[in-house]
């Protein structure tokens, strides 16, 4: 992905690159401040340690935040953030300041479990490799699914794609000018890449970063709302939602199957056919504060 927009076949990597980090252990939850929006009351509900030294607090919805079971999505803060890369790949250049308004995102992708749900629920088709062991564990994160299928879940949830632009500021869990979520430090054992186990891990497998939201590197790519553009120098400072129509979709945070570290960098950009049902992309949800 990092050398721009590549279009990815349904192409299963069997062969382990050799920088890779198969699944691990799921990992221990970040300590959030989880708001109950019916009474507002919060509370520290975990113990363990999220993102980098000098992370913000994530604050967490945890109450009945739709119908797809997942039941606790992170509070995004607005304000401003440095967007895209001064090396790499050209379509992330230049670094330049994005403002954006505050919004929820879901902690994990959705699973293959709460899009069983919508399935049952709407009648929507099952996704492609529904049946294979590899991509259907429950805690999995669903794959197999277009841009449209996608968009039809999060609208059944009461929720939408995030905007290339929001998945950026929170992939990064407020570390500006840092390569990937958790800072500078390579991707080997905190991400699951390269291959080494066919298919993604369940959720969780690996630690968050410092919003405290799980897998923004790694196990599955993510659709934005965007259709893509070769350059985002032109985008506006506030709220950029990308052109207005187009051939492809974003996708963002490279995938189980990346063999170049390099690619898991947070500034790192691609796309994909908004039709492609591949093994190799999932999404999440956001929603506006309310």
């Amino acid at each position: 992905m990092g050398i721009g927009c590549i279009h990815f076949s349904r192409l299963i990597v069997a062969v382990a690159c050799i920088f890779g980090s198969g699944c691990g252990d799921p990992a221990s939850e970040s300590p959030v401040t989880t708001v109950d929006t019916r009474s507002g009351q919060a509370s520290i509900v975990s113990s363990s340690t999220a993102g980098g030294a000098g992370s913000p607090q994530p604050s967490v919805v945890n109450s009945d935040s739709g119908p797809d079971g997942e039941e606790a999505m992170v509070l995004i803060p607005g304000g401003e953030f440095q967007m895209g890369s001064s090396s790499g790949t050209s379509s992330a250049n230049p670094v330049h300041a994005v403002s954006i308004d505050a919004f929820y995102m879901d902690r994990h992708p959705v699973t293959n479990d709460r899009y069983l749900k919508f399935m049952r629920a709407t009648g929507h088709p099952a996704p492609e490799y529904s049946t294979d062991k590899q991509f259907n564990g429950k805690d999995k994160p669903v794959v197999g699914v277009s841009w449209d299928d996608a968009v039809a879940f999060c609208t059944w949830a009461g929720k939408r794609l995030p905007t290339e632009a929001e998945w950026e500021k929170a992939a990064r869990g407020g570390l500006d000018g840092k390569q990937y979520p958790w800072g500078n430090e390579g991707p080997q054992g905190r991400a699951h890449f390269g291959g080494l186990t066919v298919g993604p891990c369940p959720v969780g497998s690996f630690a968050p970063n410092g919003y405290g939201l799980y897998d923004m590197a790694g196990n599955v790519r993510e659709w934005c709302s965007d259709f893509w553009e070769s350059s985002l120098a032109t985008d506006p400072a506030a709220n950029p939602q990308g052109p207005t129509s187009g051939e492809t979709r974003v996708v963002r945070g490279e995938s189980w199957s990346c063999c170049n570290p390099v690619d898991l960098r947070l500034a790192c950009r691609g796309c994909n056919s908004q039709a492609s049902r591949d093994t190799f992309t999932g999404f999440r949800c956001a929603r506006p504060v309310r």
